[in-house]
């Protein structure tokens, strides 16, 4: 069985992620959560935050893994608020 770690302190990601791989028959991987708190840059692009996120998790574990991150687009206010979600939900 492959095991994939997933840097991450939200174990619903990790849920959500099992669940795809379940709804995909996949059974030769195991999700194994490596409980941290990712540093998240300020930047618009969430390619950029999310590499940043690997890149840390990776110096800490010295193992591959996979981390996760979003945005949200709303094309009628330009594209507001992309990668800022959490700060828009904390101050608004």
């Amino acid at each position: 069985m492959k095991e994939i770690c997933f840097a991450t302190s939200n174990s619903e990601k990790v849920q959500r992620l099992n669940d795809a791989l379940e709804r995909e028959n996949i059974t030769d991987i195991q999700i194994v959560q490596r409980e941290m708190d990712l540093p998240e840059p300020r930047s618009e692009d969430i390619q950029q935050i999310a590499e940043a996120k690997a890149r840390f998790a990776y110096q800490q574990i010295q193992r591959p893994c996979v981390v996760q991150d979003s945005g949200f687009f709303i094309y009628s206010l330009n594209g507001f608020p992309r990668a800022f979600v959490n700060f828009c939900l904390r101050y608004y």
